[in-house]
């Protein structure tokens, strides 16, 4: 992975951060570590409702996350443009891997 680049990473990544097996919570925590880290409004929303719901960490230690995440990651707000940007990168990503 080069060094200037940047990653932009699932909801997943943040919530085997935390969660209870040791080889993802390992494997995830160096990876947000070692990279830098692209992850958008909609991950951070699905993180803090599965956290909430499944009562992974305390409203505090949430509260925490939510402002550390904000200053250690670039955070993407979605908008309809960066959807379709997305949907255009796909649809070039399907049509190169299916030839």
């Amino acid at each position: 992975m080069s060094v200037n680049s940047s990653y932009f990473i699932d909801s997943n990544i943040l919530l085997y951060s935390i969660g209870d097996d040791p080889y993802k919570k390992q494997i995830s925590q160096s990876l947000l570590k070692n990279i830098n880290v692209v992850i958008s409004t909609q991950v951070l929303n699905e993180f803090f409702n599965v956290v909430f719901k499944k009562k992974l960490i305390t409203p505090d230690e949430l509260f925490l996350s939510a402002q550390g995440f904000s200053e250690v990651f670039k955070v993407m707000d979605i908008s309809s443009d960066l959807v379709i940007n997305a949907l255009n990168i796909k649809k070039s990503l399907s049509a190169f891997l299916l030839g």
